[in-house]
């Protein structure tokens, strides 16, 4: 139980024999005890707004990097009266994820009826998918696959399902992001760097005699202290029969040293996709189709069935012939991305240049550029 003061009761239920095999992490009162600012309490929150009735199921953003141990069910508790409530906990309880996608596929092999034909999810040309309400994997058989957007593993798929209403595209814009630009990458303008004014050759001369000066005054420095520490009498008791460590860049194919490349961080907007699941005015399984490739052979059928009170719902899909298929899905990440205005990639649009206006340098006044409204009286 978590209540806006923090994580207010936490029983452990497990057996003596798990007890003695715990780790630090997981203890989950050890490290989920912030309430507010966790994510399993803040999801059950906004989705009590959808459904009031169902328990909220996740696991870790991304745990397929490292494969998650615990799904977490949890519901938020509102209190007041008519549209005058307020969230005054959250409780769930945490269990085995790999017990908990056992039982899940146990349960699939339970169809007895003919049209069954003997399939189910752990054989058959059938993927089985368990989704939350922000499309990202729960249960599949790829255990790889857990906590991953499910349209990182099949584009075409999240697409079909967006058209069907089962999940809503919503747009975020980042009006505050940082992109990052590569210095190393020649532009046009470089070309004219060779054609410089006198004073900036001269400059550059005076610049290259005292650097050798300073070059040369640092050499005659080493020297003389080696020399002192040649001749010194004296014993050491470190070791120098020691390999020695060369240091320094990789080389290119020219044999030339190979510098890191270097960026330099700008202001610039953002945008990306998130996806919502939608409610469903019937309880009954909806069934679609979509293209795995661009042939017309390359179809997959697929059905989608609300689990009730919970915010998951399954996907079962009925996998095309390989052979007949030899393409790979289409990938999409939810990355955000630079919005792009217009302008080419040498030319900032008029957006783009409003973000390195030297505010404090200049007075306060409209900026001069065509993108920006006023009124003509100001």
């Amino acid at each position: 139980v978590a209540t806006r003061s923090g994580l207010t009761r936490y029983f452990d239920l497990r057996d003596p024999i798990e007890k003695q095999n715990f780790t630090a992490e997981e203890i989950f009162a050890d490290t989920h005890n912030k309430a507010v600012d966790e994510t399993f309490y803040q999801r059950a929150v906004d989705y009590y707004q959808i459904d009031a009735n169902a328990f909220l199921f996740s696991v870790p953003f991304e745990s397929h990097e490292v494969l998650p141990k615990h799904v977490t069910a949890s519901k938020a508790l509102f209190f007041g009266s008519g549209n005058k409530k307020a969230p005054a906990a959250v409780t769930g309880v945490l269990f085995n994820h790999a017990k908990f996608a056992d039982y899940f596929f146990s349960l699939t092999k339970m169809c007895s009826k003919a049209e069954c034909n003997g399939q189910n999810c752990t054989k058959g040309a059938i993927n089985c998918y368990l989704l939350d309400n922000n499309a990202f994997v729960v249960v599949s058989q790829a255990e790889t696959e857990t906590g991953k957007f499910i349209g990182e593993i099949d584009s075409n798929l999240l697409k079909s399902l967006v058209e069907k209403n089962v999940f809503k595209e919503i747009e975020i814009f980042d009006y505050q992001g940082i992109c990052m630009k590569d210095l190393n990458e020649k532009s046009v303008d470089s070309a004219f760097e060779p054609i410089r004014t006198p004073f900036s050759i001269f400059r550059n001369i005076v610049i290259w005699f005292f650097s050798q000066i300073y070059t040369i005054a640092v050499n005659l420095m080493i020297t003389s202290f080696e020399s002192m520490l040649t001749n010194a009498e004296y014993f050491s008791d470190y070791d120098t029969d020691y390999a020695t460590h060369t240091s320094g860049f990789p080389k290119d194919e020219k044999g030339k040293p190979m510098t890191p490349n270097k960026t330099k961080p700008y202001p610039c907007d953002k945008h990306f996709n998130l996806y919502e699941r939608q409610k469903w005015q019937s309880s009954d399984p909806l069934r679609g189709s979509y293209k795995k490739c661009d042939d017309d052979e390359c179809g997959q059928d697929y059905y989608v069935q609300s689990i009730e009170n919970t915010n998951l719902m399954l996907v079962v899909i009925k996998t095309a012939d390989e052979s007949l298929c030899p393409c790979d899905e289409i990938k999409e990440k939810i990355a955000p991305e630079k919005i792009n205005y217009g302008g080419s990639d040498d030319e900032e649009s008029c957006e783009e240049k409003l973000h390195f206006i030297d505010r404090p340098e200049k007075p306060r006044s409209r900026p001069n550029l065509p993108c920006v409204n006023s009124h003509p009286e100001i």
